[in-house]
């Protein structure tokens, strides 16, 4: 590896790759820019939620949604503890916004990508962290996305025992975690 200057930036030669430094790098310390402020949005990307959307500490028990910062979206917790076909659960849903349920009027089934966002697959039986999503079945979470089949009748589905993905048919029972997007206050 050799250095030269041109244009008062420093170059440096590997093999085939030639870099263009900034004129801020001096001599041997190199410092990348850190985007902290990102690092610590993924480090504390979920965060409990109580009443009146209230923050909880991480060890509270009994919060109500769980704030998804890579989404921005509340995911509710502990909603209805069954699993139900598809048009109960747009009726319970019609129901969470008639109530207001957290002042929140704008519930609605995820889409398969944010629900697919909470597996996770260092766990299994069920593949989701427990201690954010306490209500968390092993089974079948219904999505809104469509299964691209002819036959319209099939949404995507997670599975939370392993995390997978699979089609539904909108009569077959699953559960459901509704979102609301987060407003822009928040």
């Amino acid at each position: 590896m050799n250095a030269q200057v041109r244009n008062s930036s420093p170059l440096i030669h590997i093999e085939h790759l030639t870099l263009q430094l900034p004129p801020s790098i001096h001599g041997d310390a190199v410092a990348f820019p850190v985007d902290r402020a990102a690092a610590v949005k993924e480090a504390q990307r979920y965060t409990k939620i109580g009443d009146d959307l209230i923050h909880l500490p991480d060890d509270a028990t009994g919060h109500k949604a769980v704030l998804d910062s890579k989404f921005g979206i509340y995911r509710a917790v502990g909603v209805w503890p069954d699993a139900i076909n598809a048009a109960a659960t747009e009726e319970r849903i019609a129901e969470l916004n008639a109530s207001g349920y957290l002042g929140l009027t704008t519930w609605r089934q995820p889409t398969l990508e944010e629900e697919f966002g909470i597996a996770d697959h260092t766990k299994w039986n069920p593949a989701c962290d427990k201690a954010f999503f306490p209500d968390v079945q092993p089974t079948y979470y219904r999505t809104s996305t469509p299964d691209p089949e002819p036959d319209s009748s099939y949404v995507f589905a997670v599975l939370f025992y392993r995390g997978g993905v699979g089609g539904l048919a909108r009569g077959n029972l699953a559960f459901c975690r509704p979102v609301a997007s987060v407003p822009a206050r928040q």
